[in-house]
């Protein structure tokens, strides 16, 4: 598992780190790369294009692989799982956003 490198508060790399965390876990570094490739570069700091991308490739099966990331965005940030929105990443990603620059203060 790759912790949030310290000092980074950035969506993006906590949404990419929440990413590769959960397609490791769920898929083993092996099947993590297989969907990298097939996927294509993702812009990080918009879930929508990640969802989209990994929809296209896995169908319905994205789903159980969007809800691990949802809960390692959880881990990453200290945010109580119940807080986000199951089976919907995109929203999730933004819940996440939102409360990320809550803590920052802004």
């Amino acid at each position: 598992m790759h912790a949030l490198p310290q000092g980074s508060t950035k969506f993006s790399a906590v949404f990419r780190d929440a990413v590769s965390n959960a397609m490791i876990e769920v898929l083993g570094n092996s099947g993590a790369r297989a969907i990298r490739y097939y996927i294509g570069p993702v812009d990080y700091d918009d879930p929508k294009d990640f969802h989209t991308r990994l929809k296209a490739l896995l169908g319905p099966g994205a789903l159980a692989l969007e809800n691990v990331i949802i809960q390692q965005l959880a881990l990453l940030l200290g945010v109580p799982v119940f807080r986000l929105k199951p089976d919907d990443i995109v929203k999730s990603a933004s819940l996440v956003r939102g409360l990320q620059k809550a803590k920052q203060g802004g």
